[in-house]
């Protein structure tokens, strides 16, 4: 019985390890590679003291290394915290200081963005981006494409998986916390109700901090 998200890759891999698991603009990655991208980011994670429980912002378009962060951070035990990557800076930094972020996930475009966070006791790192000139105690891809394969560190299913954070439009950003569980019923529930099989392809139009 799955008991975490990343279990779903992992389960799925076994299966159909050839099959292609997501795709987006000219990547695409089969499940095979998706897990292993997916358990060298967790073990990245670890080698940095990231410990189960932590939250791990993804400050990501779009992409193929969006799935890779969110699964990821979740196989590390820790809880993935999506942020609107066209947010304000302003609302970016209220969300990094109001969850106390140390760990971001971002892309070259968003990192530019770390340095205007105006939180002075806030510390933002490491950063995990191509481009590290911004990043303190910096990973990049390219490191985390040289660590082994790190099995999926398991939590108890009511263990935090992942945060959805308010726009803030009220005041300061709020937090809504899901579980491994609650994620894994949705998904059970939305494959039984539409029949989905692994013929089907499904299109992600919801950005990743709208949670539907």
């Amino acid at each position: 019985r799955l008991t975490m998200l990343p279990e779903l890759i992992a389960e799925s891999c076994q299966r159909r390890p050839d099959s292609v698991a997501v795709s987006c603009h000219d990547q695409e990655l089969t499940y095979e590679q998706l897990l292993s991208r997916v358990q060298k980011l967790a073990a990245g994670l670890i080698s940095r003291s990231v410990a189960p429980g932590t939250p791990v912002g993804v400050f990501l378009g779009k992409s193929v290394d969006a799935y890779v962060a969110m699964f990821g951070i979740q196989a590390a035990g820790a809880v993935a915290v999506p942020i609107d990557p066209m947010a304000p800076t302003t609302v970016v930094a209220k969300i990094v200081e109001e969850i106390g972020l140390t760990t971001i996930v971002v892309d070259p475009i968003r990192a530019r963005k770390l340095p205007k966070l105006a939180a002075p006791t806030l510390l933002v790192g490491p950063a995990i981006t191509p481009d590290t000139h911004n990043a303190t105690n910096p990973l990049t891809w390219d490191e985390i494409d040289t660590f082994d394969e790190s099995p999926i560190r398991r939590v108890d299913p009511s263990h935090p998986a992942y945060m959805i954070t308010t726009s803030g439009s009220t005041g300061r950003p709020k937090a809504m916390v899901h579980s491994h569980a609650s994620g894994l019923a949705y998904a059970a529930l939305a494959a039984d109700t539409f029949g989905l099989t692994h013929a089907d392809r499904l299109a992600n139009v919801a950005p990743f901090h709208f949670d539907i």
